[in-house]
């Protein structure tokens, strides 16, 4: 039998802490792409499934862009996968959601 390699994953706990304080604070301002809602109509998601996945998933990549990108791994509220690429602001407190997956 192989012995799989695994390469080291980054660990974000500090940002996964972060993006689950700003999506749970009710006065979080919310920014959508046209993107992310196309994206949430095909794959037949809402807003508050969105808003399950921030609050309860983690944080595995940030892609350094114009923003930072955080991909968020989560669930929905009917308990399937869902991934959301966003970016956080925790000074304003705001989060834009890019799109989902």
């Amino acid at each position: 039998m192989k012995e799989r390699l695994r390469m080291a994953q980054a660990n974000y706990k500090t940002e996964t802490g972060v993006v689950r304080s700003v999506a749970a604070n009710p006065s979080c301002h919310w920014i959508w792409t046209r993107h992310a809602r196309e994206e949430m109509r095909n794959d037949q998601r809402v807003i508050a499934d969105i808003q399950h996945a921030l609050t309860n998933g983690h944080v595995d990549l940030i892609e350094r862009k114009q923003d930072d990108v955080w991909r968020v791994l989560g669930r929905d509220l009917d308990g399937k996968p869902c991934g959301v690429a966003c970016a956080v602001d925790e000074d304003i407190p705001s989060i834009k959601v890019i799109t989902t997956f």
